[in-house]
Formats: C-alpha cells, structure tokens, sequence
C-alpha cells in the first residue's frame, strides 16, 4: 500500500496491481486495460459532491480515497467497460479474475512490460525475475 507520505508526484504512478488479471486478458492480442475496480472515478466524485455540501475541508480524507481506490485489476478494454457499466459488480459481467500467482512466467512477463511497468507504484514487486 501507498502511504501518504510517499505518494508520487503524478496520479498515474500511484495506481497498484491487486494481484488479479481477468482470463480474457491472458489471451494474445487482447487490448489490455488497469481497471479501478474500487471505482475510483464514481468513489471521488461523491466525495466531492459530500465535502462541498457539508462545508468539510479534509485534505488527508481525499488522499485516502484516492490511495485506497488506486487498486487495479488487469482486464481487456471490453472488460474495462463492462465492469463500469455493471458498477463493478463483476457477477454480473461474467469477468473471470485469475491470481497473478498462478499465471505462467512468460505471460507475467508479457503482462508486466505491457501494462505494468512504468505504470502502477509497486511494479517491482511483480517483476519476474530473470
């Protein structure tokens, strides 16, 4: 988990993978996506909405939100937009999610150049090694 006190500089880098990749995405070719599962957009617009209506002005209550719903799983872009149509209700998308654990290491790999590096704040951490 990100602490607060070392959040990077930009929003992108502050993205984690959650340990799951839906089955889809495992296929070749599949257009790959990082999806706030904790429905990162939807979570900060109500929190806003909330703030500016009851006059609160809490700084560390944001970055909360915004360190806890950085959470992402690794799904095809037609997943990616199912999962939000469906408010994330993932039974109801028929989304598949697979533990990073049990993925082969070339498809990890693969999975960690394309969609991880450079991309989510604890990409080390899922770097097969060589």
């Amino acid at each position: 988990m990100v602490h607060a006190h070392r959040l990077p500089q930009t929003a992108s880098s502050l993205a984690e993978i959650y340990r799951l990749v839906s089955q889809l995405a495992l296929q070749p070719g599949a257009v790959l996506r990082l999806e706030h599962f904790q429905r990162l957009q939807t979570t900060l617009t109500k929190l806003v909405s909330d703030h500016l209506r009851n006059g609160t002005h809490d700084p560390r209550e944001f970055i909360r939100v915004v360190t806890d719903c950085e959470q992402v799983h690794i799904v095809t872009f037609r997943e990616n937009y199912d999962a939000m149509k469906a408010g994330g209700d993932y039974s109801k998308t028929g989304i598949v999610l697979i533990p990073w654990e049990a993925i082969a290491p070339e498809t990890r790999l693969m999975l960690w150049k394309r969609v991880l590096r450079g991309k989510v704040s604890n990409a080390e951490a899922f770097r097969p090694s060589s």
